[in-house]
């Protein structure tokens, strides 16, 4: 990301629809799906925290002038200053598969290589005071999260479900 670039996106992230503990990361399903998860609960993706600058309708949308691996980068880099604004609210929801296939073992998802690491505090402090999960796509436990970090609770969910 150019300095500017980051400017504009730290920008939408910290504007009048930010709100404390209202935002959601996912991997390892379709966009749609965690989508619709997060507008139930009222959370926001981070394609929804872009607003404007994801919106290839609108003037502040880099997509058209930025070639596939540019905005690949600048997602790539929208997505660490979204981790890392959320790390400092202290409570994070993450969506995933279910335990079994949570996350991918090639260990190169986005979630995997950019924001669980600014999580873990790996480019400075650690923030994170919690980290639940969430499975959205198991039946009937859609509504139910547990804790990931500090303690992996797994085995409570697993229980459950």
């Amino acid at each position: 990301l150019t300095v500017h670039e980051a400017i504009d996106i730290l920008s939408e992230f910290r504007g009048p629809r930010w709100r404390l503990n209202a935002q959601v990361l996912w991997s390892g399903m379709r966009e749609e799906v965690a989508q619709a998860w997060a507008n139930r609960h009222g959370l926001r993706t981070l394609t929804k925290a872009m607003g404007r600058l994801r919106n290839p309708r609108h003037d502040s949308c880099l997509r058209r002038p930025k070639s596939n691996a540019g905005w690949t980068a600048y997602i790539k880099g929208a997505s660490a200053l979204f981790a890392w604004c959320i790390a400092q609210e202290g409570h994070v929801i993450i969506l995933t598969p279910p335990p079994n296939q949570r996350f991918h073992p090639s260990n190169l998802t986005s979630f995997q290589r950019i924001e669980g690491p600014v999580l873990a505090g790996c480019y400075g402090v650690p923030l994170v005071k919690r980290i639940d999960i969430c499975h959205p796509q198991v039946d009937n436990a859609h509504e139910s999260s547990y804790q990931l970090w500090l303690k992996d609770r797994v085995g409570s969910w697993l229980a459950d479900f």
